[in-house]
């Protein structure tokens, strides 16, 4: 049984929104974007709140300059928005969309640095992106594994994740909602799978 305490939650407004306003700027449905005011407001909100995780924004390649959307090109230009004054019961991560930017340009992790890298995995790399989980936890980031559209995982597939994850003795491994249809009996099954066969140290995620 999960105790409350055992409980974290993450809060993805920068970067989730900052995705969403991006698509709708392409789909020329809105030009709204994030400036740096509105980012480090949102933090600074977020450090006075029991949140566990704050999602700072997300890593990809970008023909954007500076970072409208909470997007940035580098784990050190997220990084910069770490707040000056933390709060010591958070930790501070950054997203990658996918496993793009190359090994040789990110750093081996620092205090000044985000603690922790989700990735979303790529099923059509699948392995590409689950060794790119493996690399960034060789360098002292917390990897969480985020498997896209977990529904179309095989048991087979789950189990090779759930293996991998304890190999490299992942922070989080999720399943992930990602187009609403998933019901309650699926989240159980998906949570006793991988209950069963993850370390326990390793968290399992849940994104709806």
């Amino acid at each position: 049984m999960v105790k409350d305490s055992q409980i974290q939650l993450l809060d993805c407004t920068l970067r989730d929104g900052g995705q969403g306003l991006e698509a709708a700027y392409r789909t020329n449905i809105s030009k709204v974007q994030f400036s740096d005011e509105i980012i480090t407001k949102s933090i600074d909100h977020l450090v006075k709140t029991d949140i566990d995780i704050v999602e700072l924004g997300y890593i990809e390649k970008s023909h954007f300059t500076g970072h409208p959307f909470a997007n940035h090109f580098t784990i050190e230009g997220v990084s910069k928005f770490i707040p000056v004054h933390r709060n010591p019961k958070q930790m501070y991560i950054a997203l990658f969309t996918g496993p793009d930017t190359e090994n040789d340009l990110i750093p081996e992790w620092n205090p000044n640095l985000v603690e922790g890298t989700r990735v979303i995995l790529r099923y059509s790399e699948l392995k590409k992106s689950v060794d790119y989980c493996e690399m960034l936890a060789k360098k002292g980031y917390k990897a969480f594994v985020q498997p896209m559209l977990t529904m179309r995982y095989t048991d087979d597939e789950l189990k090779m994740l759930c293996d991998r994850a304890n190999e490299m003795h992942a922070y989080a491994l999720y399943f992930v909602d990602s187009f609403g249809y998933m019901q309650a009996e699926d989240v159980e099954r998906l949570f006793s799978f991988y209950d069963e066969r993850l370390d326990p140290s390793i968290r399992i995620g849940f994104h709806s």
